[in-house]
């Protein structure tokens, strides 16, 4: 009996290690604002096209703020800087938007509507085509479905 109950602490520590690191992956490497559009290479991709890694997951680092955040339409704006003029990258909530705009605004309430907060998200890449005056772009931005996606 007492050589079992060593090999059941061991197992729960490497579950509970192994579910830690998995969660802690999520977010690994993030990209800055700037570089997402780099790494999709929207500045190539004609509207036509589909924008490169197009589908995939990615983490990426910015900042956000009250003003740029938009729950009723489900969407929000992260940032390159804590700066109104950085690179910016529009985010789409697809899924459980009550409880991600809620942990978002739980952190926002405490602030002023100019000052911004930091935060990393993992999301799905997706290309988008912008028709404006007579020529399009192709827009990238990022599907986001769940609060475990959603770091502050």
């Amino acid at each position: 009996m007492f050589m079992q109950k060593p090999s059941f602490i061991f197992l729960i520590a490497t579950i509970f290690i192994c579910v830690s690191a998995c969660k802690n992956a999520r977010f690994s490497n993030p990209k800055a604002v700037s570089e997402v559009f780099k790494y999709t290479e929207q500045a190539n991709t004609p509207c036509t096209g589909k924008l490169k890694h197009d589908g995939e997951q990615i983490a990426i680092k910015g900042y956000i703020q009250k003003l740029n955040t938009f729950p009723g339409e489900n969407r929000f704006h992260m940032f390159e800087s804590a700066d109104i003029t950085s690179s910016r990258i529009e985010i789409h909530v697809t899924d459980n938007s009550t409880e991600i705009f809620k942990k978002i605004s739980d952190k926002l309430g405490k602030l002023k509507e100019d000052e911004y907060i930091s935060i990393t998200i993992r999301g799905t890449i997706t290309g988008q085509a912008l028709p404006m005056n007579g020529i399009c772009k192709m827009g990238t931005f990022i599907n986001l479905s769940s609060t475990d996606y959603i770091r502050l």
